[in-house]
């Protein structure tokens, strides 16, 4: 009576596991630039790992908003290579300027967008300290949306 049940159990188990170790595991992943927001395809075990194709910079971060890996070329100047749309004798230094969208990730550039909502609409409790209240308000909205370590150093850099 419980031969033929335990065989049964035997044998769906096996099939099981066969299954599993034989499914086809996922050889690419869709992802996505923290940098210039651009869709590209990698593969699946570098999907926490890879240079876009598009901006060429480094996406693969922790959990707490830092690299994975080392990056020397933040650190050593000579390490980086320069880029323009145009000859750099045809931009004066003046005229260069960085899209935000491009420099700061999407919870960064969100953050920001928080920030000067809050600061516009900002009521002081008492006029006269407007100063004061609008300068401690800014510092708090600053600690509360701080820039994540790679967009922090963007910004610095730039």
């Amino acid at each position: 009576m419980y031969s033929g049940f335990g065989a049964t159990a035997v044998f769906a188990g096996g099939a099981l596991v066969y299954k599993i170790a034989t499914r086809k595991k996922p050889t690419h992943a869709s992802v996505n630039c923290w940098f210039c927001n651009q869709n590209t395809v990698v593969p699946y075990g570098n999907r926490n790992c890879w240079d876009c194709p598009n901006c060429d910079q480094y996406n693969g971060f922790q959990e707490n908003g830092d690299y994975n890996k080392p990056i020397p070329a933040q650190y050593m100047e000579h390490l980086n290579h320069g880029v323009s749309g145009s000859p750099q004798s045809e931009t004066p230094k003046s005229l260069q300027w960085v899209n935000c969208q491009m420099l700061l990730c999407r919870k960064c550039n969100n953050n920001q967008s928080t920030k000067i909502k809050q600061l516009a609409s900002y009521i002081p409790r008492d006029d006269e300290n407007y100063d004061e209240e609008i300068e401690a308000f800014k510092h708090h909205l600053e600690q509360t949306f701080k820039l994540c370590r790679p967009c922090q150093t963007a910004v610095e850099y730039y």
